[in-house]
């Protein structure tokens, strides 16, 4: 963030200009003092033209270690009181509102039950003790089986009713495997040869330039199941609008995912399908799955009903803590060659993990020659 990164990101802009001031300089023979860029724009002497016609020359020029900083009195947005982010306010007086602030009239609140194995079905369910809790309304096996929804006039009372439930589960598709076993498993992969090759290099020669290097480094690195964590925990909210559409009111980070999915599961036509993007508090990821997972039990929750009420589906901090959308367990394998004076004379890098994006959407873009760049972003040459 801005805090650590501020000066960082000023020097490269500040070393960026010099080089494309300098490129232009040499292609119109005018001295850099003379040129100047402004709003994406290089002028001076006579000349003028955008800054990608030199981009190409710029980036065969040797970049200052020490480019001239602006000084405070040129700054055109910092201290800019007209480019204030317009968000800072409400969220400071408390008058922001957030998914889980919508409060609509006649709206029912809808919880599930989930299954403590990812992948388990519904077989059956006993609400009994349910029926006692003040403010339940009824219980539904959701359409696809992943669990149960449970309708209450509250949050509270969703939430109570949903303890009350008796749920029995068909595990023989569910996941098994335990954190240990994932461990294990990812780095017993780290040794064995790997599936895809991203950098195309020739794997013996790079082998054999560690081996005969001055010094070898090794190390291995493993980065477990997380939570996403977001402060807001998960929620967003569905209604009808009179000309037989649904508003879906949700902090969502991608609003094109779950339009599609909404439009099919209720199928109702994409433009009577509106998203009121409010504010996430937090997100990191959580809200812009692949699956769009939390609005589609949302939707299912709704098309089980007559649609003449709003239903809010609410996430717990526990749901989310034990049966959200983690973010992958990866295991590292480096080895890296150094020759006498420090210098890599070879680096075999090896990573063990899920896609996050196969069998979703988001392939057709991330996936390229079988390796998933959404999974291996940081460790690419």
């Amino acid at each position: 963030a801005m805090f650590n990164s501020f000066k960082q990101y000023r020097q490269a802009g500040a070393a960026a200009r010099e080089v494309l001031l300098q490129a232009a300089s040499l292609a119109w023979d005018v001295p850099a003092a003379q040129l100047k860029l402004e709003d994406g724009v290089i002028s001076g002497g006579g000349n003028k033209a955008p800054i990608g016609e030199f981009v190409a020359a710029a980036s065969k020029l040797t970049v200052p270690e020490n480019p001239r900083l602006k000084d405070p009195s040129e700054f055109k947005l910092i201290g800019n009181a007209s480019v204030r982010r317009k968000d800072t306010p409400p969220k400071i007086n408390g008058t922001a509102k957030y998914a889980m602030d919508i409060q609509l009239d006649n709206q029912m609140v809808v919880t599930i039950k989930r299954a403590t194995r990812k992948g388990a079905t519904v077989t059956s369910f006993d609400d009994s003790a349910a029926k006692d809790v003040k403010g339940f309304i009824r219980a539904a096996t959701l359409p696809n089986k992943a669990g149960v929804a449970v309708y209450a006039e509250n949050t509270w009372a969703s939430l109570q009713a949903r303890e009350a439930l008796e749920v029995t589960w068909d595990n023989s598709a569910a996941e098994s495997r335990s954190s240990e076993d994932v461990y294990k498993e990812l780095m017993a992969a780290l040794n064995i040869a790997p599936e895809y090759n991203l950098t195309k290099n020739d794997q013996a020669e790079i082998a054999g330039a560690i081996k005969n290097a001055d010094k070898v480094v090794e190390e291995t690195f493993y980065f477990p199941l997380l939570a996403h964590a977001p402060m807001e925990p998960l929620t967003c909210t569905i209604e009808a609008t009179e000309d037989g559409g649904v508003i879906l009111h949700d902090g969502c980070q991608m609003p094109t995912s779950p339009h599609a999915a909404i439009a099919q599961i209720l199928q109702v036509p994409m433009d009577k399908v509106q998203v009121n993007t409010m504010f996430a508090g937090g997100s990191f990821g959580r809200r812009a799955t692949p699956t769009v997972d939390y609005q589609v039990e949302a939707a299912l929750s709704f098309v089980m009903t007559d649609r003449r009420r709003p239903v809010k589906l609410v996430w717990s901090r526990e749901d989310d803590i034990t049966g959200g959308y983690y973010r992958p367990a990866f295991a590292h394998k480096v080895r890296v060659g150094l020759d006498a004076d420090g210098n890599i004379a070879g680096w075999d890098h090896r990573v063990a993990g899920q896609s996050i994006s196969k069998g979703t959407p988001f392939e057709a873009f991330s996936v390229h020659d079988g390796v998933d760049h959404l999974s291996v972003e940081g460790v690419t040459p």
